[in-house]
């Protein structure tokens, strides 16, 4: 097996000086870490939970972990933090790391984190808002986020059941049926929040982004800089939030006076999460902004399909200075996106805060199971490409953000 290492990446940054090619090494090199640190904490989590590792046994040093995955000791002390945080362990200097005592993990109520396969912009820092809020109030988050499929979904539930949680925090994986999990008693029993998405017709609280006012917003500001052809592009894959968006979408054109909506300008078809897909996504793309040469703007359900977009109009020969790209979640760099042209209009999600409402909601729920819990949306902001490119000129003349 061919291994990428940090290292490598790092030794390849330094032979580019092109800012688009060192931005995409920069990118893979943020996303080994990331997914290192995780693979690491989620197998010392696993052999804590399953009583491989017990109470009182020392882990292996942090030399031994980062020998054993291939990466750093800052990665390996980032895993070692997150248990830290969830009570699983204690560290002591000179001593290392031990796992903690089962009666004292005990007091605490735990309650479990389930997500999807994420993508590397959207969902990190919902995990992070949860577990400050179990920081501060006692609680033990247990987290699950590597599964790809509704069944593997439902084997991720039933082993959090199986740790005797006392409330678990959701994403439904998108698709048009519901995982026949949330029809289960023993879920239905359960004290359970669904964040970003919701399934409609079934009594979970959720919390989420007001999709519908967004994506209205989005429209809106294409509309203020002269823009009618408008083409809606999402993914072939279901879920409320999307449909929350289209939604927004039609109903900023039904309440303008002069601009009509067109059905034909709306691609539900992309698989932006799958890179092997990568062909037929662009195809299709590019036959539809030929086929209606018209269209001077899109609306993306994210930003991969933003970039799908982008390239698919290179390929089409259009003149990017022309057309406007606008989104549902930015990058992870502004600058650097701006330098590389990938940065665009988009509306920056409050992550952090639906996890950490989604955690509150949750624990009111453990401790009133009668109590009738309301559904939230969370605030936005539009994030103005206009605005970040002043804001980022001023930083390259000054050399200081204002």
């Amino acid at each position: 097996m061919f291994i990428i290492t940090t290292e490598m990446l790092i030794k390849q940054m330094f032979k580019h000086s092109n800012t688009e090619e060192s931005g995409k090494i920069i990118f893979l090199l943020c996303e080994v870490v990331m997914a290192k640190y995780h693979e690491i904490y989620m197998a010392i989590s696993r052999d804590i939970d399953n009583k491989i590792l017990t109470p009182g046994d020392l882990l292996p040093t942090e030399q031994e972990y980062a020998e054993k995955y291939n990466v750093s000791i800052t990665t390996v002390r980032h895993a070692l933090d997150m248990l830290v945080n969830e009570n699983k362990i204690t560290r002591t200097a000179g001593k290392g790391s031990f796992v903690k005592d089962s009666q004292i993990i005990t007091e605490k109520k735990k309650i479990g984190l389930v997500m999807p396969t994420s993508s590397e912009f959207f969902g990190r820092k919902i995990s992070k808002g949860i577990q400050s809020f179990c920081k501060e109030n006692n609680l033990i988050p247990i987290i699950s986020s590597t599964y790809k499929t509704q069944s593997e979904e439902a084997e991720e539930l039933q082993y959090m059941l199986s740790l005797g949680i006392s409330g678990i925090i959701i994403m439904p994986m998108n698709g048009e049926l519901y995982n026949s999990a949330f029809t289960s008693e023993s879920l239905q029993n359960m004290p359970l929040v669904m964040v970003d998405r919701y399934l409609p017709g079934l009594p979970y609280t959720y919390v989420c982004t007001d999709n519908f006012n967004a994506s209205k917003d989005l429209v809106n500001y294409l509309f203020a800089k002269g823009h009618s052809k408008i083409a809606f592009i999402g993914s072939f894959i279901s879920n409320t939030a999307l449909e929350e968006r289209i939604k927004g979408f039609m109903y900023a054109f039904a309440h303008s006076e002069d601009r009509a909506y067109h059905e034909k300008y709306v691609c539900r078809k992309l698989n932006s999460s799958d890179t092997n897909q990568l062909y037929d996504n662009i195809a299709m793309l590019t036959d539809l902004f030929t086929t209606y040469n018209e269209i001077t703007a899109a609306v993306a359900e994210n930003y991969e399909c933003a970039n799908l977009i982008q390239l698919a109009l290179k390929m089409c020969g259009k003149d990017l200075s022309n057309f406007e790209i606008v989104c549902f979640d930015g990058g992870t760099n502004s600058a650097l996106e701006l330098l590389n042209g990938s940065f665009y209009t988009h509306i920056l999600q409050d992550e952090y805060t639906i996890g950490y409402k989604a955690a509150e909601l949750l624990l009111r729920q453990i401790n009133n199971p009668k109590e009738s819990i309301p559904h939230v949306t969370v605030p936005y902001q539009l994030i103005k490409k206009e605005d970040v490119e002043q804001t980022v000129s001023a930083f390259l003349r000054n050399g200081e953000l204002k």
